[in-house]
């Protein structure tokens, strides 16, 4: 037996099984869409069975929720990394760049796939929507940290202003995907970012009452 921790053959081979699945529907689907793959057409492409499909994902949907968490593994990791002694508006532009630049990299093609899919999907929406997200998470307590130390206003509730940063961001992906002419995501989006906290959410910004 394996030292405590360890995984086993077995237990590696489902994993890479169920990476060949997951990388193999993303594939497809990009490449015809979304409503015209069918899970038989995903296992025959990964060699395997429907059955072996079904036994790591319940539906298609669930695909496009896989990307979701893998992207929050990615906002979690720029959020460790962060410099303790930044400004909380620069801990706030440094996780969200981590998630332009990763989509940027997908291109605007993939992400189209997910944008066109995320309104679709059923049983799962509650987690690609939800506030128990960790980027959700990670967002409010930067904003929780930016109102404790004056840096951003507190006429606004947390609520209102996680909720605002998130439209101001997904905002940004949308225009990107859509537009044909323009300019890098993580570059317009961070500027767009940079301005919004300035004039929306900065202490500094607050009128006199």
């Amino acid at each position: 037996m394996g030292q405590k921790g360890e995984l086993t053959t077995r237990q590696k081979r489902a994993l890479e099984t169920r990476k060949l699945i997951f990388e193999t529907a993303l594939s497809l689907i990009l490449e015809k869409g979304f409503n015209s793959v069918h899970i038989e057409d995903i296992a025959k492409k990964a060699g395997t069975s429907v059955g072996l499909f079904y036994k790591y994902f319940k539906s298609k949907d669930e695909v496009v929720v896989e990307h979701y968490k893998k992207i929050d593994g990615v906002y979690l990791e720029a959020y460790e990394n962060l410099d303790p002694n930044v400004s909380s508006t620069e801990k706030l532009v440094q996780v969200l760049k981590a998630g332009f630049k990763f989509s940027e990299d997908l291109g605007k093609e993939f992400l189209g796939v997910l944008f066109s899919n995320q309104f679709g999907l059923k049983g799962d929406i509650h987690y690609v929507m939800s506030n128990q997200r960790r980027i959700n998470r990670i967002v409010r307590n930067i904003v929780q940290e930016g109102q404790g130390n004056g840096e951003f206003r507190t006429d606004l509730d947390q609520d209102t202003i996680v909720s605002m940063i998130f439209r101001c961001y997904t905002g940004s992906y949308f225009e990107w995907t859509l537009m044909e002419e323009s300019k890098g995501l993580t570059e317009e989006g961070i500027k767009f970012l940079q301005l919004f906290i300035e004039a929306a959410i900065s202490s500094s910004q607050r009128r006199p009452e």
